[in-house]
């Protein structure tokens, strides 16, 4: 009888004593872990985190922690890859942009701890500061309105708040590589404002107010003629003189016309030449 409870004890001590050695405090390792994250608000994100662990034969926790956690992300739980390495997925639509700083907490059942910080960057619309070219009374306007976006996914601009004096042939735009086009006809001259509700995967982008001034006519371009030099040497000059316009204040006729213009001085000059040269014979 005291041998099989010498041999009980014994075999409740070697199990005590393994079970202990099995949640032994282990270490934390993380493998190409680049410090900084960046996602595009609306568009889906999706990264795996793998670190190495050894020490317990229960799979560790993950989780995230933070002052202002990125809406719409979420960690996944803990997934062993193979023997000591494992992996957890941070991933989700977020739904809002800012920076965000971030600790990623990894637990043990002994109580081992491990925190990293990271930062999280989302990136939304950024409309270009350029104004919106003028439009000319009842002529069409088909305009490309840029902007910047870091994802790849398309737009979707909701126009809105129409003035009636912009008929629009199209309401709901596509935006993709940086740009969506306007595309209506003035019905009258002035300036006039609408807005624009910018989506993305059915998240709101915000909302932008767009200006435009309609003319009652085409602005008027000048071009500047070119400044010629007086040098001491006079060089014979072409003028080319188009139909109906002045050069020079003469008035070309129906035929355009390339005309050898020398300087008065040099004209005088050979004239009287010629004429020393015509009374020799």
């Amino acid at each position: 009888m005291k041998t099989k409870t010498f041999v009980s004890y014994l075999m409740v001590f070697s199990f005590l004593s393994f079970t202990h050695a099995s949640i032994a405090a282990g270490s934390f390792s993380l493998v190409d872990f680049p410090g900084t994250y960046h996602a595009a608000a609306g568009q889906k994100f999706e990264k795996d985190i793998i670190f190495y662990y050894s020490g317990s034969s229960v799979t560790p926790k993950a989780s995230v922690t933070g002052n202002n956690l990125p809406s719409g992300l979420s960690l996944s739980s803990v997934s062993l890859v193979k023997q000591g390495s494992y992996t957890v997925k941070y991933f989700g639509t977020p739904k809002e942009s800012g920076d965000f700083d971030l600790t990623l907490l990894l637990t043990d059942d002994t109580g081992a701890l491990s925190t990293t910080d990271f930062k999280m960057n989302i990136g939304t619309l950024v409309w270009s500061p350029a104004p919106l070219p003028a439009a000319v009374l009842k002529k069409p306007y088909v305009r490309n309105v840029y902007y910047t976006y870091p994802g790849t996914d398309a737009l979707m601009f909701k126009l809105h708040d129409i003035p009636d004096e912009l008929q629009f042939n199209y309401l709901n735009l596509v935006g993709r590589g940086g740009f969506f086009t306007l595309n209506f006809v003035p019905q009258k001259a002035g300036q006039f404002s609408f807005k624009a509700d910018v989506f993305v995967n059915g998240i709101s982008l915000g909302t932008k107010t767009l200006t435009v001034t309609v003319t009652s006519t085409a602005p008027k371009t000048t071009i500047s003629k070119p400044v010629i030099k007086k040098t001491g040497t006079p060089v014979p000059q072409k003028i080319t003189a188009v139909p109906g316009e002045k050069e020079n204040g003469i008035v070309a006729s129906s035929t355009a016309t390339t005309t050898d213009v020398t300087a008065p001085e040099t004209k005088n000059f050979l004239q009287r030449i010629w004429e020393m040269i015509s009374g020799w014979f």
